[in-house]
């Protein structure tokens, strides 16, 4: 990582779902405020046995494991001392449609994930996990959703879609004028990627934070 807030870096530790984390909407409960405000510039060095774990993980099992690492930097260079809470939460379960996903090419693991530049409502990634594609749906819904596609690999694909007239936008952005003509994003999953979105109410791992330092500079 470079230039990131501590609590940007719980959320992704954690795999905390509810977007209001990830928006700054809401403090981790036991945070401090600076974990909202103050950067940090993160570096670390696997070691030969981490790289070589990787190597052998499909991109599913990756992220677990890249979590995982990113937890031992917080215990240790945060003094991070956490303890879990489970609750319910109104979110979404994304999944296939009866007729199985469409327009979505599987690329080789090896290939980099990555977005290509598009209009506000077009969006466009290029060999990206479903993960990706389950964090602008957070955003977007501003709740919790899981991925229960079953889905594992890599993926061309992109999406045309209207995005709500009450949507949160970044402090000095407004929203682009909507068209009549472009999709819900539930109509935009289902008729371009055959995907769906399900209401249902998801059980949340929560963390709660019991000691967190601010770090030294190395």
């Amino acid at each position: 990582w470079r230039k990131i807030i501590a609590q940007a870096m719980l959320v992704y530790a954690y795999d905390l779902r509810d977007p209001r984390l990830s928006n700054r909407q809401r403090l981790i409960p036991g945070g401090e405020k600076w974990m909202f405000w103050d950067w940090f510039d993160v570096q670390d060095k696997m070691s030969d046995e981490n790289i070589a774990t990787l190597r052998r993980l499909n991109p599913s099992e990756k992220e677990v494991y890249k979590r995982h690492l990113a937890q031992s930097i917080l215990v240790d260079r945060f003094k991070l001392k956490v303890h879990h809470v489970a609750r319910e939460s109104p979110g979404r379960d994304l999944v296939v449609g009866k007729n199985g996903p469409r327009n979505m090419t599987q690329e080789p693991d090896s290939e980099e994930s990555r977005p290509i530049p598009s209009d506000f409502n077009h969006i466009r990634w290029q060999a990206a996990p479903i993960s990706m594609l389950i964090d602008l749906l957070r955003d977007l819904e501003n709740a919790p959703v899981l991925d229960k596609t079953g889905l594992i690999g890599k993926y061309d694909f992109k999406l045309e879609f209207a995005r709500d007239a009450d949507m949160r936008m970044p402090a000095g952005k407004s929203l682009p004028p909507t068209n009549d003509s472009e999709p819900t994003i539930f109509d935009a999953l289902r008729d371009q990627l055959g995907l769906k979105l399900v209401r249902v109410n998801i059980p949340l791992d929560e963390i709660v934070i019991d000691h967190v330092e601010k770090p030294s500079e190395n």
